[in-house]
């Protein structure tokens, strides 16, 4: 899934995608689904992190599952974020570094 198609699903829709992730077991694509739902579109704030400046407000556009492994084994999936400043400055952060404004 990416940023359009979600702005494009119905609430059928997206219940119907939710109802079959959920059926899978696919919980990566649940997080990535509920991240959207959470943060797309909307204004956040870096609030800790160490290569973007603390206090930097944007507006998110990206949602991205990543899997991150240590030594080639799985390890964990993570939510990425992307989002715009203002000044048209983008940056991609994790999910733990922001929060909603």
């Amino acid at each position: 899934m990416n940023a359009a198609h979600f702005r494009e699903m119905t609430d059928t829709q997206k219940h119907e995608y939710c109802m079959a992730c959920a059926m899978r077991d696919n919980h990566a694509a649940m997080s990535e689904f509920y991240a959207y739902e959470k943060y797309l579109d909307k204004s956040i704030v870096i609030v800790k992190g160490r290569k973007i400046p603390i206090g930097t407000k944007g507006v998110c556009f990206y949602v991205g599952a990543v899997n991150y492994s240590k030594l080639k084994n799985w390890w964990d999936w993570t939510i990425r974020i992307g989002f715009k400043t203002e000044n048209g400055e983008t940056f991609f952060t994790s999910e733990r570094n922001i929060e909603l404004v």
